[in-house]
C-alpha cells in the first residue's frame, strides 16, 4: 500500500482545475475501489475530467483518500492523479515498465537514475503528442464532413458511430497514432458527438440529430448578437413564470393536472425552448458543454442577477411550462433508451406488444428457428422435476410485479438442523431463445429500469404476464430453474444441485405482511417529513406458513453466523425509499406547446437503516438469493460451464483497523459505514470476471465462485447464465464462447455503473424535491423536522474550484441520503465518522441535484 505524498509545488492551473471538486457528476464515476481496468508501468494515457485535458505516462498507482489513484507524468514533468475512467484512450507499452518504474512516484527527484529515465520518457511522450498533431492536422486538411457521413438521415433520431468507424473511413488502415488522433477529433466537436458511457470499452459516440445541431448552431449564434429573439423571448417569459410559479404553489395539494396556457410561443420562443430542453441532460466533463454560451445567454436575460446552472434550467423549464414540476430527468438520459411515450399508447411499445402475439400465435417451426420464433416444445421438459404441492414463499414488495424468484425449505431426515434451501427461479429460456428479437433486445438493454414514477421491464408486460410458461410466478404453475442448497447446523454450504423443474403451489406474499406475522412488527423506518402513517391492513398468514418462515429465519442466521467466522464486515448505513407513487394520467411533459400544470402527485418518503430491513424478512430473501448464487456458481465451475462470475476482494486495513472493526460488528456482520471509512484504505467493489474467483463479502472461496443468475427476468446476465446452464444440462454447445462473454463483460460493468448513478441520482432528486416542497409548506402537526438535523463527517474537505472554498460529503442519517458541506471553519477539527449539527443552506435540483448544508 502507498500512500500519497504532499507535492512541494504549486500544482500547475490545469491540473488544479483537473483536480478541482464540482459536485456530483452523471458519469459513470470510477470510486476507486480496485474494480475496473488496471494500467501498467509505461502506458501513455490521455485523461479528461473538469473539462481539462492532458496526457501523461503510467508510472504506478496508490491509494489517496481511499480511493486507488494512476499516478502519472504529465508532459512538463508535473504527477498527476487521475482515477480509472479519468483514461480516454491508452497506448500499451511506450516505455518499458522498468523504465517507467526508474521514474519512481517521488514528486521531486535529485538522483541521476530516476532523472535520466523521467526525461527518457518526456521525450518519448513529445514523439507521440507531435506524431498526433501531425494527424490530427492531416484529418483537417482532408476536409470530410463527418457528420454528415453518419448522422442520421431522420433529422430528429440520433444515431451512433465509432472511432474505428470513422478512422477507417479516413485512412485504408488507420495506424495507432491516427486512431488516437480520430479520437481527439471526435471528442473536439462536441456539438456533433457525445461520447457515450461506455466510451473507455466500446469507443462510440452518439451522434446529434441534425434538427439538435441546427437549434444548436441557431441559438448559439444569437447569444452572441445583442438584437437577436433572446431578448424578446425573455420580456414574454418573465411574466409567465412570475405566474406560473404563483400557480404551482396554489395548487401544490392538488390531484396533477395539465391544460392549455393563454399565452403563445412564437417560433423563435420554441427554439429557445427546445434549445433549454435540448441542454439539460445528464453528461460528463470530458467533453465541453456545447450548450453553456447558449444557456448563459438565456438565463441571464431571464434573472440577470442569477447563477447559471443546470439547476436554474430545470427551474426555468418548469416555470415556463415546458416540465411538469413533477418531470423527471433521469429516466431522459439518452444512454438508457427509455421509451417516454405513455406504455398504453406508444408506438414503440405496440409495436413490441404486436411481436409478442405474432411470436405467441405462430405455428410451431419445424426448422432453423427464426427471430420471431419461440421454442416450439420446452427443451429441458423430459429433465424436469415435479416439485408437487412444495410450497413456494414468493416475497416481494407490495406492488411488485416481476415475480421471478421464490424459495422453500426441506428437512433432511437423520441430519438434525441440516436442511435444503430451495430457490426456484422463473426459467424463460424455457420460452425464448437467445436468438429471439426480445432476447437481443434485452442483451443491448441489460436489466430492467426502475424509477419511483415508472418503471421499464426488461421483456414486455404482454409477454411476462401472457400466462406462457417460464415468466412471472404468479401463475398456479410454472418452470422453474431450481438451485438447492444444503445447509447444514453450522451454516456451511455442504451441497448444491441445480435442476429444472415444475412449480405448483406459489404462496405470494409482501415482505411487510411476512414481518407481521412472523414478529408482530414491520421492519424499523422513520418518516422525516409526515407523521407516521398507520399500519395497512394485512391479510394473516396459516400458523403452518409462519412455522416454515421462522425456519427460514433461523437457517438465514445460520448462514450470517458463518460469514460472521470468515470475518466478513458490511457497511451499515441509512437508506431513503420513495413508495406509494401516484403516477399522473394524461399528461404531456416535456412539451413545446404552451402549458400550464397544476398539483402534485402523491408519494411517501421513508428512511431505515440496512440492518433494520435485514433482520426481517427481506434479509430472510437476500440470504436464500445469495445462497442460490453461489449454488449455480458451483455447479458451473465444476462443470466448466463459462458464466459472468462476481468476485471481490476483501477490505484493505491495518490488522488493528480489522480488528476494531470486527469488534464492532452487530449480529449480522454490520457496522456504521463511517467508521468503516475511518479505519480502512478503501472498501472494494465487485467486478465481473469469466473465472470463478473468490468473492469475499458473500463468503464463495476461490474457485467456487459466485454468479448472479436469480433475476432473469430483471438482468440480462443471470438469464445469460440461464441459456448457458440450459446448454449444459442438454449436453449441447454453449450459446456463447468466451469471446462474446469477454466483450459482454466489458460492456456490462460500465452499464451497470451508469443504471445505479442514474437510479441513486433520481432518488436524490424526489427526496430534495420532497424536502422543497415540506420547507415550502411547514406542516403544523408535527415538529420541525430540520431543527435538530446532524451530519456525520466523512472524507476530509477538498478545494471546490467553481465556489472557491473547501466542501466535503456528509451524510444527514434523518434523511437517508448524503449532503455537501460548505462554510468549514478553518480551524475546525476533523474527525472521520463523528457527527455535527448543520442546517440546509441550499437545495439544487437538475442533473446534478444536491443538498447543501452548513455547519451551526
Amino acid at each position: 500500500m502507498v500512500a500519497a505524498q504532499s507535492d512541494v509545488r504549486a500544482p500547475s492551473m490545469e491540473k488544479a482545475s483537473f483536480e478541482a471538486e464540482t459536485g456530483p457528476d452523471m458519469g459513470e464515476e470510477d470510486n476507486g475501489s480496485g474494480a475496473g481496468e488496471m494500467y501498467t508501468p509505461g502506458t501513455f494515457i490521455e485523461i479528461r475530467r473538469n473539462e481539462t485535458l492532458t496526457h501523461g505516462v503510467v508510472l504506478g498507482q496508490m491509494v489517496i483518500d481511499s480511493r486507488w489513484h494512476i499516478v502519472s507524468m504529465s508532459p512538463n514533468g508535473e504527477l498527476w492523479f487521475p482515477l480509472r475512467d479519468d483514461v480516454m484512450f491508452a497506448v500499451p507499452a511506450l516505455v518499458t515498465p522498468e523504465l517507467a518504474r526508474r521514474c519512481t512516484t517521488r514528486f521531486v527527484v535529485t538522483e541521476e537514475v530516476p532523472l535520466q529515465a523521467r526525461i527518457k520518457v518526456l521525450q518519448l511522450m513529445r514523439q507521440v503528442e507531435l506524431a498526433v498533431q501531425a494527424a490530427a492536422t492531416d484529418i483537417v486538411r482532408k476536409d470530410v464532413n463527418i457528420y454528415g457521413k453518419v448522422r442520421s438521415r431522420n433529422p430528429d433520431e440520433w444515431a451512433t458511430t465509432t472511432v474505428t468507424e470513422v478512422a477507417r473511413s479516413l485512412y485504408s488502415k488507420p495506424t495507432l497514432v491516427e486512431t488516437f488522433a480520430t479520437h481527439k477529433y471526435l471528442m473536439g466537436k462536441p456539438q456533433w458527438f457525445v461520447a457515450k458511457h461506455s466510451y473507455k470499452v466500446s469507443q462510440t459516440f452518439n451522434v446529434r440529430p441534425a434538427s439538435h445541431v441546427k437549434i444548436l448552431d441557431k441559438v448559439t449564434n444569437w447569444s452572441r448578437r445583442q438584437d437577436s429573439p433572446i431578448a424578446d423571448f425573455a420580456q414574454r417569459a418573465i411574466p409567465i413564470i412570475a405566474a406560473n410559479r404563483k400557480l404551482h404553489h396554489e395548487t401544490r395539494d392538488e390531484v396533477p393536472s395539465q391544460r392549455p396556457a393563454k399565452h403563445a410561443w412564437t417560433p423563435e420562443d420554441t427554439t429557445i425552448l427546445e434549445f433549454l430542453h435540448h441542454s439539460l441532460r445528464p453528461s460528463r466533463s470530458t467533453q465541453t458543454d456545447p450548450y453553456s454560451l447558449g444557456q448563459s445567454a438565456i438565463l441571464r436575460k431571464l434573472d440577470p442577477d442569477g447563477e447559471v446552472s443546470d439547476h436554474q434550467v430545470h427551474m426555468a423549464l418548469i416555470d415556463l411550462g415546458v416540465y411538469a414540476p413533477w418531470q423527471d430527468l433521469f429516466s431522459l438520459r439518452r444512454d438508457l433508451d427509455l421509451d417516454q411515450d405513455d406504455p398504453e399508447t406508444s408506438p414503440k411499445a405496440q409495436a413490441l406488444d404486436a411481436l409478442v402475439q405474432r411470436s405467441l400465435s405462430a405455428p410451431a417451426p419445424s426448422g432453423p428457428l427464426g427471430p420471431e420464433d419461440f421454442h416450439p416444445s420446452d427443451p429441458l421438459d423430459h429433465l424436469r422435476h415435479d416439485f408437487g404441492d412444495m410450497p413456494i414463499y414468493v416475497i416481494d414488495d407490495q406492488f411488485a410485479k416481476e415475480l421471478d424468484d421464490g424459495f422453500s425449505i426441506e428437512a433432511v431426515p437423520g441430519e438434525p438442523d441440516t436442511h435444503w434451501v430451495h430457490v426456484h427461479i422463473a426459467d424463460p429460456t424455457s420460452t425464448i431463445p437467445p436468438t429471439h428479437i426480445l432476447a437481443q433486445q434485452a442483451e443491448k438493454r441489460s436489466q430492467s429500469s426502475y424509477f419511483i414514477h415508472r418503471s421499464w421491464p426488461l421483456f414486455p408486460n404482454s409477454l411476462m404476464f401472457s400466462g406462457r410458461p417460464g415468466f412471472s410466478l404468479s401463475q398456479t404453475e410454472n418452470r422453474v430453474l431450481t438451485f438447492s442448497s444444503k445447509i447444514n447446523a453450522a451454516g456451511e454450504l455442504v451441497d448444491s444441485v441445480v435442476r429444472p423443474g415444475i412449480a405448483r403451489n406459489f404462496l405470494t406474499m409482501s415482505y411487510d405482511q411476512v414481518d407481521m406475522a412472523v414478529t408482530g412488527k414491520i421492519s424499523a423506518r422513520s418518516f422525516p417529513l409526515i407523521p407516521t402513517p398507520p399500519l395497512p391492513t394485512m391479510p394473516p398468514l396459516l400458523d403452518w406458513q409462519v412455522a416454515d418462515l421462522r425456519t427460514m429465519g433461523k437457517i438465514r442466521a445460520r448462514i450470517v453466523q458463518h460469514r460472521l467466522r470468515m470475518g466478513i464486515i458490511d457497511s451499515d448505513n441509512e437508506r431513503a425509499t420513495i413508495t406509494k407513487f401516484v403516477t399522473p394520467k394524461n399528461i404531456e411533459s416535456p412539451t413545446m406547446g404552451a402549458s400550464e400544470f397544476r398539483g402534485f402527485p402523491e408519494f411517501e418518503y421513508f428512511v431505515a437503516k440496512v440492518t433494520d430491513l435485514e433482520r426481517g424478512s427481506r434479509g430472510m430473501v437476500a440470504e436464500a438469493m445469495k445462497i442460490a448464487c453461489r449454488t449455480a456458481a458451483r455447479w458451473c465451475a465444476e462443470r466448466g460451464v463459462q458464466v459472468l462470475y462476481r468476485t471481490g476482494t476483501p477490505i484493505d486495513a491495518s490488522f488493528e483497523a480489522l480488528q476494531k472493526l470486527l469488534a464492532l460488528r452487530d449480529e449480522n456482520g454490520y457496522v456504521d459505514v463511517a467508521v468503516i471509512t475511518a479505519n480502512v484504505f478503501f472498501m472494494p467493489t465487485a467486478d465481473y470476471s469469466l473465472t470463478p474467483g473468490a468473492h469475499w463479502s458473500m463468503a464463495a472461496a476461490e474457485g467456487e465462485g459466485y454468479t448472479r443468475a436469480t433475476s432473469p427476468l430483471r438482468r440480462f446476465a443471470d438469464l445469460l447464465g440461464h441459456y448457458q446452464i440450459q446448454r449444459s444440462l442438454l449436453g449441447q454447445k454453449p450459446y456463447f464462447d468466451t469471446a462474446f462473454l469477454e466483450r459482454y463483460r466489458g460492456w456490462v460493468t460500465t452499464d451497470d455503473r451508469l443504471k445505479k448513478r442514474s437510479e441513486s441520482l433520481h432518488l436524490r432528486s424526489w427526496v430534495l424535491t420532497a424536502l422543497q416542497r415540506s420547507i415550502a409548506a411547514p406542516r403544523t402537526d408535527m415538529l420541525d423536522p430540520l431543527a435538530n438535523m446532524r451530519a456525520v463527517l466523512g472524507k476530509p474537505p477538498r478545494s471546490n474550484a467553481v465556489l472557491n472554498e473547501r466542501q466535503s460529503e456528509v451524510r444527514i442519517p434523518s434523511l437517508g441520503i448524503s449532503a455537501t458541506l460548505l462554510d468549514i471553519p478553518e480551524d475546525f477539527e476533523w474527525v472521520i465518522s463523528s457527527s455535527i449539527r448543520v442546517k440546509i443552506k441550499e437545495i439544487r435540483l437538475g442533473v446534478r441535484p444536491q443538498l447543501i448544508v452548513c455547519p451551526i
